[in-house]
């Protein structure tokens, strides 16, 4: 624009093309219009042109994100958040950047990884166990301290979802959905942990063909000195009766 202005200011004066290209390859270098270019405007303003604006211009008509389509696009979403770009295309008619376009521009969407998570909470079994841990620190200083709990854990050979194949078509604000591990086979094999406060401090895996009860934790007080704590300092212990698989 600066540069026109300065066309038209050299057209007043009365140079020529020449002149006026010279000049402004002195001014601007590398960066300054070319000859062709100050021709042109020299032959607008000789026609009666004083404006150095460009003339609005129709363009070409938007044949694919109209109102109807974007509609259509967004039914689609809605029914099933993993389409891809390529199936919603085919399934309208539509080219590949014409549905992008759409979905990022139209919608404001974006695709994105689920997050794994053991298992999903409601808000008020977060709630309760906020308050029942609250409750235990007010009353025992240091409690997290002095506890020691075990727990079984059965490990399964898993074929989880990749993340690309969980990814989904989500609001910009719309936070990453979250999936649990479900996928189970018939392998597997039985975990006992046990852990205080600053982490784990046992873990055992049971043989397959192994039945697990009470007695079966008791040589755990002889592999590991501080699990005596759990068996010997007055804490019973009730664990199901169970008989691993073998392999």
């Amino acid at each position: 624009m600066e540069q026109r202005v300065n066309i038209k200011f050299c057209f007043k004066l009365g140079k020529t093309v020449m002149e006026t290209h010279d000049m402004l390859v002195k001014v601007y270098g590398v960066e300054a219009v070319s000859k062709k270019c100050v021709f042109e405007w020299f032959k607008r303003f000789r026609d009666g042109k004083k404006v150095v604006k460009d003339e609005p211009r129709s363009g070409r008509p938007p044949t694919s994100t109209t109102p109807d389509n974007i509609e259509r696009v967004q039914r689609m979403l809605a029914d099933d958040r993993r389409l891809s770009l390529r199936m919603i295309a085919e399934d309208l008619k539509m080219s590949l950047d014409s549905v992008s376009n759409i979905i990022h521009e139209n919608l404001q969407k974006r695709k994105i990884c689920a997050r794994f998570v053991p298992h999903k909470l409601s808000d008020e079994q977060k709630q309760h166990r906020m308050e029942t841990s609250g409750d235990f620190i007010d009353r025992i200083p240091q409690f997290l301290e002095t506890i020691v709990t075990g727990d079984e854990l059965w490990c399964y050979q898993y074929d989880p979802e990749t993340k690309r194949q969980s990814m989904e078509w989500c609001s910009l604000s719309f936070p990453p959905p979250k999936k649990c591990r479900l996928t189970k086979f018939r392998i597997k094999t039985l975990l006992i942990a046990f852990f205080d406060s600053k982490g784990l401090i046992h873990h055992e895996f049971v043989p397959a063909g192994t039945t697990v009860k009470v007695e079966s934790y008791e040589h755990l007080a002889g592999s590991a000195p501080v699990c005596t704590r759990v068996v010997n300092g007055n804490c019973s212990m009730t664990t199901p009766v169970c008989t691993l698989p073998s392999t």
